[in-house]
């Protein structure tokens, strides 16, 4: 677990850096300092687009908004980022330092293909890639796995040789597959 330090020493309104959340089960930020100032918790999906986001201060009360040191706790599955935003700020200088808890690896899920495929989103939205694997390559098969909806996402990588390409890495907008071949081999791939 490493903290990050997302306001240190803010003097004035304004949000201080993002925490990245993805693939994260639970956020814990500690507020600290001496200020008058609100310190108002805010989420995005997409690192652009930030709204209030509740959270369990001090183990007690649900809000978006603390106004003096404590801590605050954030269940984050379903949310990509969570920063701290000065507002109404008054006198003093307010720190906050965050960090993620991962989300414990459950069951895979998986896509098993045993034809070529012009593409295939085989998850929407963020995720894991946890591996790649090829049982039998075929004959001129090549698997492109894209972050992505479409082949305009970012390419992950290109398979083209049997054996288990084991990656536990995010994905940030799907998971998309194209698959071909002169003849068909055996691919699987697992993600969460």
């Amino acid at each position: 677990m490493a903290l990050n330090t997302l306001l240190n020493n803010a003097t004035a309104n304004g949000p201080g850096t993002s925490l990245d959340c993805r693939n994260g089960k639970t956020a814990v930020f500690l507020i600290s300092g001496v200020f008058d100032a609100a310190v108002k918790f805010e989420a995005s999906l997409d690192g652009t687009t930030w709204f209030s986001f509740n959270g369990e201060i001090a183990d007690d009360l649900k809000s978006s908004v603390t106004y003096s040191p404590s801590y605050v706790e954030f269940d984050v599955e379903g949310v990509a980022y969570i920063r701290p935003n000065v507002q109404n700020y008054q006198s003093g200088a307010v720190t906050v330092v965050g960090y993620v808890e991962a989300r414990r690896l459950g069951s895979y899920s998986f896509q098993h293909f045993s034809a070529t495929t012009a593409g295939t989103l085989v998850k929407s939205g963020p995720g894991m890639l946890h591996a790649v694997n090829i049982g039998d390559a075929g004959s001129g098969m090549a698997v492109s796995v894209y972050d992505g909806t479409s082949t305009a996402g970012t390419l992950i990588g290109v398979f083209k040789q049997a054996g288990s390409f084991q990656f536990d890495v995010a994905f940030n907008t799907g998971l998309f597959v194209v698959i071909s071949a002169t003849t068909m081999g055996d691919v699987c791939i697992s993600y969460l």
